[in-house]
């Protein structure tokens, strides 16, 4: 194997990491979003936190079912679902 072409490898892997890197912060904004908004609905934070994390795996995996499947229609009816799911925590109970 030439110098070259572990140099390229290298190249790729610390791209690779930053990337990671990158998706990490963004999830953790976006959940903690998440969290800070359902607290604000009068969620009690351990159960925010809970609800935040499922919302965020959620989406994540519709994201990749999307890049891999292209099903725009079915994903985005599963998103509304999830979404219809989340308010209905934060309504009043009568």
């Amino acid at each position: 194997m030439s110098g070259g072409h572990l140099g390229h490898r290298r190249a790729d892997f610390a791209a690779l990491l930053e990337l990671r890197d990158l998706l990490g912060k963004i999830g953790l904004l976006l959940r903690e979003g998440i969290a800070d908004g359902l607290i604000a609905d009068g969620i009690r934070p351990e159960d925010a936190e809970r609800e935040a994390s499922l919302v965020k795996a959620t989406f994540t995996g519709l994201v990749l079912d999307l890049l891999a499947t292209g099903h725009r229609k079915r994903l985005t009816e599963a998103l509304e679902c999830t979404l219809s799911r989340l308010d209905g925590l934060t309504q009043p109970v009568p």
